[in-house]
């Protein structure tokens, strides 16, 4: 009988400890999962998030059509790219990240047009280039750095330099080029041909 009430207190005890210990770990919750508005937009076939979008509610606590934030995510269940939105459009900060988690770019934005600095980086955390955009385009001095951290080159951006390959100017300079490569080798086939 004192076998049983001794094994009986050791099995209750083992049960106590391993809720309490249980309760005081930190739950992994990403803040993401808390802020109102959540909505899951499309998911993965294992039913995870893949594109969530946060409107605002409005003050009957109802689901309105203002966007404030978006995050996206790899099928690994880590988050891909994440920002800020006004309007339907990028408006603030917006990070995106490696595979792996850790982060890739940083750039901000005013009513969807890129603004201040951008950072990219390496998958190993050095910072691979950095410059600057003044209401879209590209700007100032852009510096770039090798895959330890070390400055490789930096280049001042004018008017017809080419450098971040998205803006308005950057894409009609690569439009231009293009049409020029284009004449040149067809006069090259023409000039072969007489």
């Amino acid at each position: 009988m004192n076998l049983r009430i001794f094994l009986f207190n050791i099995a209750a005890f083992c049960i106590l400890f391993s809720a309490c210990s249980h309760s005081n770990k930190k739950s992994k919750i990403s803040p993401l999962d808390t802020m109102s508005g959540r909505v899951v937009e499309t998911m993965y076939p294992d039913s995870m998030p893949r594109d969530v979008y946060y409107y605002r509610i409005d003050s009957e606590g109802h689901l309105t059509n203002e966007k404030y934030y978006e995050a996206h995510y790899y099928d690994n269940k880590k988050i891909y790219m994440e920002g800020a939105s006004a309007d339907n459009q990028r408006d603030g900060v917006w990070k995106a990240y490696f595979e792996n988690g850790k982060l890739q770019a940083v750039a901000t934005y005013r009513k969807g047009i890129q603004i201040g600095d951008e950072k990219v980086y390496y998958e190993n955390g050095h910072l691979m280039y950095q410059g600057q955009y003044e209401n879209g385009i590209c700007c100032g001095t852009w510096k770039f750095y090798n895959e330890s951290g070390k400055l490789k080159n930096q280049k001042k951006v004018d008017d017809t330099t080419y450098m971040c390959g998205t803006c308005p100017k950057c894409l009609s300079i690569k439009g231009k080029e293009a049409k020029i490569r284009s004449i040149n080798a067809a006069t090259k086939e023409e000039f072969k041909s007489n």
